[in-house]
């Protein structure tokens, strides 16, 4: 009892700090001003207030928890912002330097604007193993660093129930690394990953139902290996750029190794006012018949007319199918590695720019005729044209491109009946 008491004393104590330097309220806040290193297990706290988390670590402070319930159980922020900004609402907050480890910790949060985790400030750090974040309302993600933050997670199982509640939310420069992760997204618009940061995650397997798989912004990162992942809805990832702040400038770039990604509507690769580099290797991709693998296009966002999307493809050891969609304003430079087979149509509506490079090693398998501004094989043009099995349809490229130097302006026939000519 007496050591019970003495805890709810630094609760209230903490929860006034807390007010002071917030203006926001937590059940429990630890700051740098007392013990730099403190540690509490075996305990449940709730938090029910508007803008009130239930813990807050501060100021240079490291807090460790075990074995705890943190639930944010009400308390919708009176300011959406509030949590993108600031982190307050958060079930968990951790800012201005301060680390947090949680240690089989269980989090929850049923209200709006609610993260699970916020990570905030550059020198903030959260390290978790085998927590447990469950979401259930609108605009809440499980794990939200920005401003330089980083978070460092193991054993996570992450499940979100709402709109716009993504698992992980990397902005602002926030990092976030991942080993093995578990969970399902039930909620519309609510991405397994959404960065603007920097995301890699390793082992683990997610579906979201709702949603698409991940979100890359401007020049946001996000590697992948190992997993499987299932998206249902719209597209596999989006890569653009929203425009709406300097943060988001940059190429994008989206790696993923050894894993299995598959969706149920839309092309792989959605790809609009931005640039992105996609680099593939040992993936098995799983989407829906005659869908594209990329599409490649102006959308809803940016400058109507200088808003296209500019995509370098990068594949080594690698199965592909699907046509590659490019439209005028737009550009694409698929790069077939070591080991690759393609099947596929690449700028069929003679739109874009697309550019092919092939390795020695690399088959592509036309589905229909397409529209190249260069194409370039590591050896003669004679080796690399058996390479290609056109299905009698044509591949035309444009003669006036020194790159295509090699090829000299002639006609080549292709295994299948087509051609490799020029415009």
């Amino acid at each position: 009892m007496k050591k019970l008491f003495l805890l709810q004393i630094l609760i209230a104590c903490s929860s006034v700090l807390f007010a002071q330097q917030k203006q926001a309220s937590a059940v429990y806040a630890v700051d740098g001003s007392g013990e730099k290193e403190v540690y509490r297990s075996h305990i449940t706290l709730e938090a029910f207030g508007v803008d009130e988390s239930v813990v807050y670590v501060t100021d240079g402070v490291e807090l460790s928890l075990s074995s705890m319930r943190l639930n944010k159980t009400a308390g919708a922020s009176t300011v959406k912002d509030n949590i993108k900004r600031n982190g307050m609402n958060a079930a968990v907050l951790a800012d201005a330097g301060s680390t947090l480890n949680l240690y089989n910790c269980e989090l929850t949060s049923h209200a709006t604007n609610a993260d699970g985790i916020a990570v905030t400030g550059m020198g903030s750090t959260v390290f978790a193993t085998s927590p447990i974040i469950n979401i259930s309302r609108d605009n809440a993600a499980g794990l939200n660093v920005f401003n330089g933050a980083k978070a460092v997670l193991e054993d996570v199982t992450v499940n979100t129930a709402s709109l716009t509640s993504p698992a992980f939310l990397a902005q602002q420069g926030g990092t976030i690394q991942v080993t093995d992760v578990n969970g399902d997204l039930s909620g519309a618009d609510s991405p397994i990953i959404y960065s603007s940061g920097n995301v890699d995650i390793t082992g683990g397997r997610m579906l979201s139902y709702s949603s698409h798989i991940a979100t890359v912004n401007g020049g946001g990162q996000i590697s992948l290996e190992d997993v499987s992942f299932y998206g249902y809805k719209y597209y596999g990832f989006q890569l653009y750029n929203n425009g709406k702040s300097a943060e988001n400038g940059g190429t994008g770039n989206l790696e993923i190794k050894e894993s299995t990604i598959a969706i149920a509507e839309g092309p792989m690769f959605y790809v609009t006012n931005t640039s992105v580099n996609v680099d593939l290797e040992e993936v098995k991709f799983g989407f829906a018949k005659d869908a594209p693998l990329a599409e490649i296009v102006a959308g809803d966002w940016g400058e109507a007319g200088k808003n296209g999307g500019n995509l370098v493809l990068n594949v080594e050891q690698q199965h592909l199918e699907g046509d590659i969609i490019v439209d005028a304003i737009s550009t694409v430079k698929f790069d077939m590695g070591s080991k690759v087979t393609y099947k596929g149509a690449i700028n069929p509506n003679k739109q874009g720019t697309a550019v092919v490079v092939m390795d020695k090693t690399s088959k592509w398998t036309l589905a229909a005729d397409s529209y190249l501004e260069s194409i370039q094989f590591e050896k003669t043009v004679e080796k690399g044209i058996k390479q290609i099995s056109s299905k009698g349809h044509n591949i035309y490229y444009n003669p006036n491109n020194p790159a295509n130097a090699a090829l000299g302006g002639k006609t080549y026939p292709l295994k299948g009946g087509g051609s490799l000519l020029t415009y």
